[in-house]
């Protein structure tokens, strides 16, 4: 779960793919990798190479 939203958050055409054939190959439930970011999401504050919003919006487009 890790790796696909770590993989969300770069955002590297690559990377999006791979998360997309996670998804398809039953590796990862949508709704398990939301609620993962959900829970890391009021702590992303601390990451200041993480930009909150882009990611969030990422999560959204991949897990629904």
């Amino acid at each position: 779960m890790a790796q696909a939203l770590a993989k969300a958050e770069r955002g590297h055409e690559q990377d999006l793919l791979d998360v997309k054939e996670m998804i398809a190959s039953g590796l990862v439930d949508p709704a398990d990798a939301r609620a993962q970011f959900e829970s890391i999401e009021p702590d992303l504050y601390r990451f200041p190479a993480i930009d909150p919003d882009s990611f969030r919006r990422s999560v959204e487009e991949l897990f629904g």
